[in-house]
């Protein structure tokens, strides 16, 4: 397109005939600019024009309102008046200005100017996020935390720059702008070399690099980059995180244009863009012009509805809506103003303006809340504009305007807006939509818009009725419009109550009908409505939120679905409720269906809601069924209750001020279940309960409790209010809610409920949960683990995990608060009788016998005739009563409640209460006493010396249960007492005095001494025994059990099993002890991994050998530590073996030795077996023999590595194991093992675990078996060196080594390399060099950094060989200062270097780090700053200079400064002056003689270096000499060089000219073949497309082992080679997968790996990765790609068939076919018989013959006429060498009724197979059938 033909823009007003004739022969003209105004241009008439357009207004409303006047010579650009939007003046590939309005997930509604609203899509963002997507849909590449929605892009009032992709008439047929927001569209007129810097441009974030942001601005060829520095202002205004998303929108300011216009430079600073104004040195056009670009505009024209302007050569328009003070009257012509474009018209070149800062001044958002809300209604709001034939601007407030279009001024038309609506005079109207761009409302003065009850979906609430018209009725239901903007659907389900099967006979178009709202759905704009009648008139409340769901609520609901389970149940605004299949009637139904069916209105009563969890339950049993939950329930609320009703295990109240009941179970009366019997007994119906608290709330009503223990646990905080503050280790308190065998359900307040199970109720081994607590009690529970998804979680109740604080004042407390309860109740109880029962505690009273029995006695005591004594069998010990004997009894419980009173007839007991006299008990006192009972919590003991009782307390937690026993407590035995508490009724609290009682020897207290005596005597060698009905009492109580001999033998009952020994009772005649039978005692051959202990079950008798007596200290909670303090008990050590137990007269050598010496038969090195204790983080505990322990390194557990990683999974408890001594530690009896199989002592050679200690500089600290410690250098960790070794290892890693050096066992020298340890090794890039033997001159070798000192940088290229790098082999930059150069040579640092000199005589090697001689770059940056070295010519140059000069003085000598040579990299170690005299000292000596010096050698011996004398410094021959001192450039020259003739110097030049033309005829010869990298550029730029150089090139460097140099140059191919150029592309992404396969790690191949998937096709990706595999011999790689691509391609017949031939050929035939039966659950069925055809050829190839011949069978019974399988087959069967098999199928597929074409093949084949595995008489055969055949044919044709 020309411009001739299409001239743009221009300043040019409307002029007389003939200015526009000048005007147009001017534009004519070649040289002219059509951009810029003219100087000389005359603007004459324009006075006149504006005089008579003022007349004529109402003549020509057109004109001033648009419509452009195109006069003779007029420029498309010239606009002459105000112009306003419409949708009919829209047209495709506009581009305007827009504000983001809303954002959904799906599409944007953009509010654009004059009030138009259009939709941008999703997919019309930009082609970034539309890959995004379908990467997304294709399941990979983001996930939905990085997937980058609309509402995470953008925001309300967002400004946008948009194209009109679509104007679309929608099915309501109004009209509908779709809009494109794509920076390839929005840009279209852009190109790279129009871009200057200070334009503004849309864009966005296309990927995220290193140092910033590739953008994408959809200009085609144009690299787009955005600094990080760039966007720190931005992200701060948005108050976003960097960084930012992909396909971020972006307005970009250009900063820079480089590389003529291929790449910008861009920032998107806030600040820089509101300043951003468009200057005509851009040279801006039309095309180029973009909305949203800032300009200065000068006024041209004011006129009534806005004002015209130019700028830039260019002429616009700014309606009067985007003026800031709306009235133009204000501006003057030539008035310079700041303006923004808000579109360009493509077809008329029209231009829009605004001068609303607000556009720009944030740039990119506008405030869309100062608008007022949809619905307001203005009363009286003037009108202050009129726009003839389009609309009326109204004054809404002060600061926004409203505009009501022409179709919304009346209902009725109007015939002339500018009489009817002038302006000044007011009209109500209503707010129905805003525009956000222009800054105003939209309104309507229409009476029935006013009047509407609501004009969007937000007006609407749940449950809310309305009445609308039925638009339409469709098969799911009808859509009802309950306004002109509002309308929504009633399902099929709510039509009515019932299903309707035929809707359209009730319901009919244009009908009115009343609704409920069900849902609003504002984000999808969805409306649910129903039209159920339970429904519409239902006086329940609505249920529209989970906090309305109060318990006990009824409400109308539906169901939504009907499950086994129950019913989801639906109320409003899509809140769900479960209806459990319990709770749908009284009556038990086995099937929820034949009760409910969907759409089924139900009246439900809310049982129980969890807002945070939305979890709401409800039920439909009868409001009697269950008690409503107190209106003012709240957990841990203190309430006053009263007692309405006293139940044998609970109390009915009400709270007080209330009718709500609730109830207050027995147990909850008080922390002590012992007390709540009681408690409740002295309830009666009536009495106030002061300070209970709520504690959670049941079916029956709201709990109360009243046990301290929950009270301060939730005033403390403890309660639990969602299912999210459980969190692990967290301990609560809470109550036994049930007991079940198998554990215990533990309630907490607030309702939750956990559970403990068996294994953590108690610290000891218990059978039955049942036996330790009981419902109600309380306890301390900590939580141990949380099943969040299943709302489940478990606790523990072991007292070591829950321990107390203070645990003896908790048990003095404790037992202060149980005796104060029920002397309080107890008192209340008696206080009716007169009498107090409690101060009968511990009086002697007279009493009958009235029964007998085996449990004890039963008596009547006539002083207290209301209660019944009772005597247990222990406190009717020596005594002898029948029936009506009469006896004395001492009172110990009162259990009033029940009646009963316990006593004892024991006569120490009696005698204890009868002597003495009355003591005064005071706090701290101790006294002698008499155990008289044991409770759980304490002992009831008897003062001596008086009648008193005190109450000792016991070690006691609320998890012990009270069923704590006797203990080892005895009945009657005597020890101290410390007062520690006396309550208020005088009940003493004591504690163990912790030593015995000092009785007097002399009178009644010495025989009382001595009765003690004996009875202390006897309780120690009292017979144990946990059954007490087993229990034999002698009367006289002198009977003492019998020491047992060493050797002898008993019968044992096994009493209980531990992990490494069994618990027995030796059982016989005079003798009952305990004893323990280790589990290598148990049997006499066991095997490895056999369990010894498991035929022994509890209760077995069985023969054993005593060999053994040892002892052990009483740790028990039944122990009474001041009774037995340093108790110790006798326990034997028996053996149940078969050697051991039939030994006769040798059997002393069984016997278990003293244990100090047990180990002395032990010897390292021998094989023993070992059973398992326990296993530590770095260790395992065994046990080996009694006595002795076996302890095992974690690293000597096994071979594998694997399994260290779970050492529990490797032994299995009460399991033998073999193991091998490695040391003995005789002082702890202690063996150390190994279960390594090669060795048990470290030694070089040895591979062994290994686990990573730390990390230090330059080497890797590991622990080893044994208790070793290596050390593992940097060359020794890999086989190819990486420039961060250390990186890839972590503390506590577990790996295989192998040991190098040991010189002792805590330093050990080790290797890594896989090529050591004998792991799979792909390639040793760099070799472990054993000498420098192993070394040549010039071999490239990589090392690590180990010294940098002044006489160089040391490298080590294995652990044996290092090599020295002279510091002008070091650098090609001159440094100074040493210590400046160390920096750039950190220990560790990885270098590649070329060796310039070995001395195999020293072990010496002379590197090169320069890239001249290596190829890798310079080890210092190009960055550092440092001068170049002067090369060497011109050094000699220098000297040549000098030398001259030197001559020409008369050979005068100077002084000259003399820097060290000693490293030659211009680093000064050595420097002095010196003298005339000092100079002719030192003798020159001609070549090929050596030089010397009188200084000394600058060359000093390093760390692992043995320099000889042949590199002393008086020993360098004058070649080294000359080298050494290239780089002194203020040197002394001996001689001047000797001058060159005329002829010489020609000659020269000569030479050098010829070597300069071979050269270049090299380069020209294009069959030479690239001898460098140099070569290799020059060819790649000739053909940047070519990957066959790329290729090449890659091999080059890969030849010279410079790996890093052949991925760069990969890199390199693919962003140089077109983009078109899919094919060479995919070549250099297959190498360079290639190269890291074969050099690389697996994390950088499956880095490359990702990203050629991002690039290519993904299946081509694919195959190319496993063929790489399959070609490189890695199966098991090869194997799990295979297993992803069958996932991620499942339906590829290709890739299933590719696998299975992959796992035929590796031998894996059932694997095959397994996987061919799961391809048919994947494959579409038209594939199946490809697919078993092609497994079918598999096994004839790979695998079964006779499997391929029936599954070629199997398909041709199925498909007998498909020709292609039976040719497959045929050639199978041939190749197998089955002639007989052949023929037969020959002539199967002969006899079928195939084509003419198919059965001449069949037979030809048939034939030539005949000919060549035949004779004669088989050829004639076949060729009769075939002349059969054809016989047929030719009948069956004749006969038709």
């Amino acid at each position: 397109m020309e411009e001739d033909a299409f001239p743009r823009g221009g300043t040019v007003q409307k002029t007389d005939t003939a200015d526009r004739t000048t005007q147009k022969r001017r534009d004519a003209h070649p040289q002219d600019n059509l951009f810029m105004p003219r100087p000389d241009e005359k603007k004459k008439g324009k006075k006149q024009r504006k005089k008579k357009k003022a007349k004529n207004t109402k003549q020509e409303p057109t004109s001033e309102l648009g419509e452009e006047e195109e006069g003779e010579g007029s420029l498309p650009n010239l606009v002459t008046s105000v112009q306003v939007l419409s949708y009919k003046k829209l047209v495709t590939g506009m581009p305007i200005l827009g504000c983001v309005k809303e954002v959904s997930d799906c599409d944007l509604t953009v509010s654009l100017p004059d009030g138009l609203i259009g939709f941008a899509q999703i997919t019309r963002i930009s082609d970034t996020l539309t890959r995004i997507l379908q990467e997304y849909a294709d399941g990979s590449g983001h996930t939905d935390e990085d997937f980058p929605t609309l509402p995470k892009l953008y925001q309300a009032g967002a400004m946008v720059r948009c194209v009109i992709a679509e104007v679309v008439t929608s099915k309501s047929g109004h009209p509908r702008i779709l809009l494109s927001l794509n920076p390839r569209d929005v840009n279209q007129g852009l190109q790279g070399t129009t871009l200057k810097p200070g334009m503004v441009l849309s864009g966005c974030v296309a990927s995220i690099e290193d140092h910033g942001y590739t953008v994408d601005l959809g200009v085609k060829g144009l690299r787009a980059f955005l600094n990080r520095a760039e966007t720190q202002e931005f992200l701060q205004s948005r108050q976003m995180a960097a960084p930012m998303r992909l396909a971020q929108p972006l307005l970009c300011l250009v900063r820079s244009v480089v590389s003529g216009g291929r790449s910008v430079n861009l920032t998107i600073s806030p600040t820089l863009l509101q300043k951003a104004v468009a200057k005509e040195d851009l040279d801006l056009t039309l095309d180029s012009l973009t909305p949203g670009t800032l300009v200065e505009v000068t006024v041209t024209s004011v006129q009534n509805h806005g004002i015209l302007a130019e700028f830039l050569g260019f002429t616009g328009s700014v309606s009067r809506v985007h003026l800031p003070t709306k009235r133009a009257e204000l501006y003057r012509k030539g008035q310079r103003v700041k303006a923004c474009i808000l579109y360009i018209h493509p077809t008329t070149k029209t231009v829009g303006l605004s001068f609303q800062s607000r556009l720009w001044d944030g740039r990119t958002l506008v405030d869309v809340q100062e608008l007022p809300a949809i619905g307001t209604v203005y009363k009286k709001a003037p009108v202050v504009h009129v726009w003839s034939g389009i609309g009326v601007t109204m004054k809404l407030s002060a600061e926004t305007p409203g505009f009501a279009a022409v179709s919304q001024l009346s209902d009725q038309p109007v015939e002339s807006i500018e009489n009817t609506f002038k302006p000044g005079t007011q009209h109500s109207c209503r707010v129905i939509n805003c525009s956000p761009l222009d800054g105003q409302a939209i309104v309507s003065l229409k009476k029935s818009v006013i009047e509407q009850p609501f004009l969007r979906l937000q007006d609407l609430k749940p449950g809310q009725v309305v009445e609308g018209k039925i638009t339409s009725v469709q098969s799911y239901g009808i859509t009802v419009s309950l306004s002109n903007y509002v309308r929504g659907v009633v399902s099929k389900i709510h039509l009515a109550d019932i299903i309707l099967k035929n809707p359209a006979k009730k319901f009919n178009e244009g009908d009115m009908i009343k609704c409920r709202v069900l849902n609003v759905a504002t984000a999808g704009r969805q409306l649910a409505l129903t039209h159920k009648r339970t429904l519409l008139t239902s006086k329940l409340p609505i249920m529209a939120s989970y906090q309305a769901a109060k318990p006990g609520t009824w409400a109308h609901g539906f169901v939504l679905s009907v499950q086994d389970f129950g019913c989801i149940v639906m109320f409003y605004n899509n809140v769900k409720g479960l209806l459990p299949k319990r709770e749908m009637t009284q009556e038990a139904q086995e099937d929820p269906r034949k009760m409910f069916y969907k759409g089924q209105v139900v009246k439900c009563r809310v049982m129980s809601c969890n807002p945070a969890l939305e979890k709401l339950t409800v039920s439909l049993k009868p409001e009697k069924s269950g008690t409503p939950v107190a209106a003012d329930f709240e957990v841990g609320k203190m309430v006053n209750v009263e007692v309405t009703e006293v139940k044998p295990d609970s109390l009915g109240v009400k709270v007080q001020g209330s009718d709500t009941p609730g109830f207050l179970p027995m147990m909850h009366l008080s922390d002590h279940q012992e007390n709540c019997s009681l408690l409740l007994s002295r309830c009666s119906v009536g009495d106030v309960i002061q300070d209970a608290m709520y504690c959670c709330s049941r079916a029956t009503g709201s709990m109360v409790t009243l046990k301290p223990s929950l009270k301060k646990a939730v005033t403390s905080g403890q309660v639990v209010e969602m299912f999210s503050d459980l969190r692990t280790d967290r301990v609560l308190r809470g109550w036994v809610r049930t007991v079940k065998p198998f554990g215990v359900f533990v309630e907490f307040p607030g309702g939750w409920v956990g559970l403990a199970p068996k294994a953590a109720v108690s610290d000891r081994f218990i059978e039955d949960c049942t036996s330790l607590f009981e419902e109600g009690q309380s306890v301390v529970a900590k939580v141990t683990e949380v099943d969040g998804e299943k709302q489940r979680f478990l606790v523990s109740l072991k007292p070591s995990d829950c321990p107390l604080a203070g645990e003896g004042s908790t048990a003095v407390e404790s037992l202060g608060s149980l005796l104060a309860e029920r002397e309080k109740a107890a008192g209340q109880l008696t206080a009716g009788k007169g009498a107090d029962l409690s101060r009968q505690h511990g009086k002697v009273l007279s009493a009958t016998v009235t029964n007998i029995q085996d449990a004890g006695m039963v008596l009547s005591i006539p002083d207290l005739q209301d209660l019944t004594a009772v005597a247990s069998k222990t406190h009717c010990q020596g005594t002898n009563l029948n029936v009506g004997d009469s006896t004395s009894v001492r009172i110990l419980h009162l259990d009033i409640p029940n009646n009963i009173a316990e006593v004892s007839l024991r006569p120490d007991l009696l005698e204890q209460a009868t002597e003495g006299k009355k003591i005064k008990m005071k706090k701290g006192g101790e006294f002698s006493c008499t155990i008289l009972d044991a409770k759980a919590k304490y002992l009831l003991v008897g003062i001596n010396g008086s009648g008193a009782l005190a109450y000792v307390t016991r070690k006691w937690h609320p998890n012990h249960g009270s069923n704590v026993g006797m203990g080892d407590a005895q009945i009657g035995e005597r020890s101290k007492i410390r007062v520690v508490r006396i309550t208020q009724s005088g009940s003493v609290i004591a504690m163990p005095a912790g030593k015995k009682t000092e009785g007097k020897k002399d009178g009644k207290e010495g025989t009382e001494h001595k009765a003690e005596k004996r009875r202390e005597e006897k309780n120690r060698k009292r017979k144990r025994d946990e059954s007490e009905t087993r229990e034999e009492t002698e009367a006289d109580g002198q009977n003492q059990a019998e020491q047992l001999q060493l050797g002898a033998i008993v019968n044992v009952v096994v009493v209980a099993t531990a992990r490494d020994h069994l618990e027995v009772k030796i059982t016989g005649q005079g003798h009952r002890q305990e004893g323990i039978v280790h589990i290598s005692e148990v049997k006499d051959d066991v095997s490895e991994g056999e369990a010894p202990m498991a035929k022994f079950l509890v209760g077995s008798i069985v023969p054993g050998r005593v060999i053994g007596i040892s002892h052990k200290k009483v740790k028990s909670l039944k122990s009474l530590p001041f009774s037995r303090p340093g108790f110790e008990e006798v326990v034997y050590d028996v053996s149940l073996r078969e050697s051991v137990v039939k030994a006769e007269a040798n059997f002393e050598k069984y016997l278990l030795p003293d244990q100090k010496l047990r180990t002395d038969v032990y010897k390292e090195d021998q094989k023993v077996m070992f059973y398992l204790q326990s296993v530590q983080d770095s260790h395992v505990v065994a046990s080996v023999s009694p006595g002795v322990l076996g302890k095992l390194d974690l690293l000597s557990c096994s071979d594998n590595v694997e399994d260290l990683k779970n050492p529990s999974a490797m032994f299995k408890p009460k399991c033998a194991y073999l193991g091998t001594i490695t040391s003995i530690d005789r002082e702890s009896s202690t063996l150390h093992l190994s279960r390594l199989e090669k060795a048990t002592k470290l030694a070089p050679g040895l591979v062994v675990n290994a686990q990573v200690a730390k990390k230090v500089p330059g080497k890797l600290v590991l622990s080893l078996p044994f208790g070793g410690k290596g050390f593992a250098n940097l060359t020794d960790l890999s086989d190819s060196y990486s420039s961060n070794p250390l990186s890839v290892f972590k503390v506590n890693q577990l790996l295989r080594c192998c040991v190098l050096e040991c010189s002792s066992k805590r330093h050990v020298r080790v290797s890594l390399r896989p090529s050591k340890i004998g792991g799979k090794v792909r390639k040793i890039n760099d070799p472990d060099y054993e000498t420098v033997e192993d070394i040549v001159d010039g071999d490239i070798v990589r090392g690590y950094v180990e010294d940098c000192n002044k006489h160089g940088v040391f490298a080590a290229l294995s652990h044996k060989v290092k090599g020295r790098v002279q510091y002008k082999h070091a650098t090609s930059y001159f440094v100074r200062k040493q210590d400046e150069l160390k920096k750039f040579f950190p220990v560790g640092k990885l270098v590649t270097a070329k060796v310039l000199e070995v001395s195999y005589k020293s072990s010496h090697l002379e590197l090169s780090l320069l890239e001249k001689d290596t190829g890798a770059p310079d080890p210092l940056p190009n960055t550092c700053g440092y001068p170049l070295r002067t090369p060497k010519d011109q050094k000699e140059k220098k000297r040549k200079e000098r030398g001259k000069e030197k001559g020409e003085k008369g050979g005068k000598k100077r002084k000259v400064e003399r820097e060290s040579d000693a490293d030659d990299s211009g680093v000064e170690v050595v420097g002095m002056k010196s003298t005339d005299e000092e100079e002719e000292s030192v003798p020159i000596k001609s070549s090929g003689q050596g030089q010397t010096s009188s200084s000394e050698p600058r060359l000093t011996l390093t760390g692992g270096f043995s320099w000889g004398d042949e590199l002393a410094v008086s020993k360098v021959t004058p070649q080294d000499s000359e080298s050494e001192e290239e780089d002194d450039t203020e040197a002394e020259v001996s001689q001047p060089p000797k001058k060159k003739s005329k002829k010489e110097r020609e000659e020269e030049r000569k030479a050098n000219d010829k070597e300069l033309y071979k050269a270049e005829l090299a380069l020209l010869d294009e069959d030479r073949p690239p001898q460098s990298a140099d070569d290799f550029d020059r060819l790649v730029l000739s053909s940047p497309d070519s990957s066959i150089l790329w290729l090449r090139y890659m091999a080059f460097h890969l030849h010279s082992t410079e790996i890093d140099k052949a991925r760069t140059v990969a890199e390199r191919a693919l962003k140089t080679i077109s983009f078109r150029e899919e094919k060479e592309k995919l070549n250099v992404w297959v190498a360079l997968m290639n190269l890291e396969n074969m050099y690389g790690t697996e994390e950088s191949l499956m880095t490359v790996f990702q990203r050629a998937l991002q690039h290519n096709e993904a299946l081509t990706i694919f195959k190319q990765l496993v063929n790489i595999y399959k070609r490189t011999g890695k199966t098991e790689e090869a194997d799990q790609l295979y297993g992803t691509m069958v996932k991620r391609f499942r339906g590829n017949k290709d890739v299933w068939i590719d696998y299975g031939q992959f796992l035929m050929e590796n031998k894996r035939a059932e694997a095959a076919h397994s996987l061919m039966q799961r391809s048919f659950k994947s494959l579409d069925k038209q594939d199946h018989v490809q697919v078993i055809s092609r497994f079918a050829v598999m096994e004839f190839k790979l695998g079964d013959v006779e499997r391929g011949r029936t599954m070629f069978e199997n398909i041709l019974s199925n498909y007998p006429k498909q020709v292609s399988i039976w040719s497959v087959y045929l050639e199978m069967l041939i190749k197998t060498g089955d002639l007989d098999q052949v023929r037969l199928a020959f002539d199967r597929v002969t006899a079928l009724h195939l084509s003419t074409k198919n059965m001449k093949g069949f037979f030809k084949r048939y034939l030539e197979f005949e000919k060549k595995h035949g004779d004669d008489d088989t050829v004639s055969a076949v060729k009769r059938k075939a002349m059969e055949y054809v016989e047929a044919r030719v009948g069956d044709v004749g006969t038709t």
